[in-house]
Parts: structure tokens; sequence; C-alpha cells
């Protein structure tokens, strides 16, 4: 396998997460794992590294911003797939490291290939109501 970019990575990292909401490995160890068989530029590493740190780093207030955003389906209840998506792009977000617009537009297209037929409007629904909670609690999250 090849990644190449941005996108492959994000897609690299969010299947990282998903891996790991179901098995008892720390998702550092499934990255370091997959990894050996991946041929993967450094700029990329280090995107995914970076973006895999801010999940596991911001993982208790991603969580209750989703989970407040879509207060009708506790996280535990969640399609596991709108989880992982929606954790990658919260924490994206809350970090800082990738302006909200193309959090948002990615987390949509990661929806339409690995979701349900649902997941796509759940996804940018649950996202847009993060922004304005986060919004209206500490101010404008802009794209720059």
């Amino acid at each position: 396998m090849k990644i190449k970019g941005r996108r492959s990575s994000r897609r690299f990292v969010f299947g990282l997460i998903y891996e790991a909401l179901f098995v008892e490995i720390d998702a550092h160890q499934l990255m370091k794992d997959r990894l050996s068989d991946v041929v993967v530029s450094d700029e990329d590493l280090a995107f995914i590294r970076e973006s895999l740190a801010a999940v596991e780093g911001h993982r208790k207030v991603v969580n209750e911003l989703i989970a407040d955003a879509a207060p009708q389906w506790p996280l535990d209840q969640m399609s596991k797939i709108d989880l992982a998506i929606m954790q990658l792009a919260v924490s994206e977000i809350v970090s800082g490291r990738v302006p909200v617009a193309i959090a948002i537009d990615e987390a949509v297209d990661i929806a339409k290939l690995y979701g349900s037929e649902s997941s796509q409007s759940f996804v940018n629904g649950v996202l847009g109501t993060v922004i304005k909670n986060i919004n209206s609690t500490v101010g404008s999250v802009s794209d720059g």
C-alpha cells in the first residue's frame, strides 16, 4: 500500500481510529504495525503521527463535543465508522491543525466512501452543530 498526500494520510488515520475502537491495542501501536506494510513519505508520516496524536490528546473533549452535538445518539450507540470519522474531524478542528471547512469536507468524503447511506448527512449535521457549539462557547472558529 502507498500513502501519498494528506487525503490518503487522513483516510489511513481514520482506519487506525476505527480499528482502535474494536481492539485492546493503542492506536499508536496499530500505526506502527500498519506502517510496516506501507510506503509513505516523511511529510505524510509526520501528518499521520500529528493527526493521531491530536485525536488521542483531545479524545475527551472531542467525545464531549460530539455527544453534545448529537444527544439523541449516545457514543456507544453510534456507528463506529461515523464516530471515528467525527473524532478525526473534531480533533483537527480543536487542535487548529486544519481549517474547519477542510476538516468537514474531508469527513463528509470519508463518510461517503465508508459509511452508510445516512452517514454523510449525519456526519455533516453533527459537525455543523459542533462548530456552532464551539462558536457560541469560545468565540468564532474560523478558517484562518
